[in-house]
């Protein structure tokens, strides 16, 4: 590194090995709020545009990015890669009470609808489990009033059409604004970020 740029780090840290970041590859040349960076097994990124709706894949090989649907007035905030292929995309909505969760094949085709907007909650991340069930994050909730939470879907609910309110569990209720989750190599924790209140949750599934 040059003097310029050891400038700004502690003299303690100077001899941690790191990497200076450049750009990679330029989605806009406008200011979009881009989330939910996921990888395929092909190790091509998949991602979405919040308030456009857009859901991208940029492919490694060639740079070239392309549009593979366009989720007008859903908000998407988060997409995984379910084991059989299909993307699945948390959508906030009007990030009150009409959010969902919708899944499509890996070329964008075939859009159908898991979490319905009808069930009142604003989907924002997602982990799958190994039985091809996820929880997800129901972003909502102030401090003052946290109807928040995080909720479990079973493999065995997928594949008839949408899930109904019967077929969703809560697993962490009143929870202020949750938002990230991540689930442990075996499968009996939870990480989950509480954003208006905050915190960082390390929960207890099982055994």
């Amino acid at each position: 590194m040059s003097v310029k740029e050891l400038s700004g780090i502690p003299c303690s840290e100077r001899e941690v090995p790191a990497e200076v970041a450049a750009p990679w590859f330029q989605i806009s040349a406008e200011n979009k709020q881009l989330e939910g960076l996921c990888f395929d097994r092909a190790g091509d990124l998949h991602l979405v545009d919040v308030f456009e709706g857009n859901v991208y894949k940029l492919e490694m090989t060639g740079r070239k990015l392309t549009v593979l649907a366009t989720l007008t007035g859903e908000n998407p905030a988060a997409l995984k890669i379910h084991r059989d292929g299909r993307l699945f995309v948390c959508c906030l909505a009007n990030m009150r009470d009409n959010g969902s969760i919708v899944a499509m094949a890996p070329d964008g085709s075939e859009l159908e609808t898991i979490v319905g907007p009808e069930l009142g909650y604003v989907p924002d991340d997602m982990v799958f489990d190994s039985d091809g069930g996820f929880y997800f994050s129901d972003f909502t909730g102030p401090v003052f009033d946290p109807t928040g939470g995080i909720y479990h879907v079973s493999g065995d609910a997928l594949g008839a059409g949408p899930v109904d309110g019967s077929q969703i569990t809560a697993v962490v209720p009143n929870l202020a604004t949750p938002n990230g989750l991540a689930l442990s190599p075996d499968e009996h924790r939870l990480w989950v970020t509480e954003m208006a209140a905050n915190r960082l949750h390390f929960i207890q599934l099982g055994d």
